[in-house]
């Protein structure tokens, strides 16, 4: 299956291509702003590096949340609109999800402790959080609940003791704390942010 992915959730644009599971060519930028004016040339630029036309594709893949609504608005747009042109499917993943799948493939992921908790930066004082558990190592990380807004100062009474792990774009707003209030939290650096190569895996 040939993927087209897109990413624009966050504080970062992305698009790759996947055929199976080889990454044809990926593109990754962290933004502050401009996701709309970036994306569409980032695409065209990924499928030119893929050697691929938009008929070659079978699905488009898309973050669907959570994450800024401007953001998360920007990329079900480009997707949608790249589906009607071409008739092809569209699968939206949670950018929670994302960074998972990135956690388990890194190859430091083997040796994190079985549970993550994804943390994004929800803006005003709060961060969304969502919780995995990682059964089977062979086996991309489950959710153990839905994404949920949680004010800063809580984050700690939200999370479990014991081992866990943390990435996302929130590490550097509660971080420290959830480091202070756990000693056996790992603080995970380099998976802030979603990227659209673990959107199509």
């Amino acid at each position: 299956m040939t993927v087209l992915a897109i990413d624009t959730s966050q504080g970062a644009c992305s698009a790759a291509l996947l055929e199976g599971d080889v990454v044809r060519a990926h593109a990754f930028e962290v933004l502050g702003r401009g996701h709309a004016e970036r994306l569409v040339p980032m695409v065209q630029d990924v499928m030119a590096a893929a050697g691929r036309g938009f008929s070659d594709l079978d699905l488009i893949g898309v973050t669907v949340g959570p994450g800024t609504f401007t953001g998360v608005r920007i990329g079900l747009a480009a997707a949608r609109g790249f589906a009607l042109a071409q008739g092809l499917p569209v699968a939206g993943v949670t950018s929670t999800e994302v960074v998972a799948e990135a956690v388990a493939l890194a190859p430091e992921g083997d040796d994190l402790p079985p549970r993550l908790a994804v943390i994004h930066d929800a803006r005003r004082g709060e961060v969304y959080i969502q919780l995995f558990e990682r059964d089977d190592p062979e086996a991309p990380p489950h959710p153990s609940g839905d994404p949920e807004v949680v004010g800063c100062e809580h984050v700690t009474e939200y999370l479990p003791a014991g081992a866990l792990a943390v990435a996302g774009t929130g590490v550097g707003l509660v971080g420290a704390a959830i480091a202070a209030a756990n000693p056996e939290a790992v603080i995970l650096t380099g998976f802030e942010y979603p990227d659209a190569r673990y959107v199509a895996r």
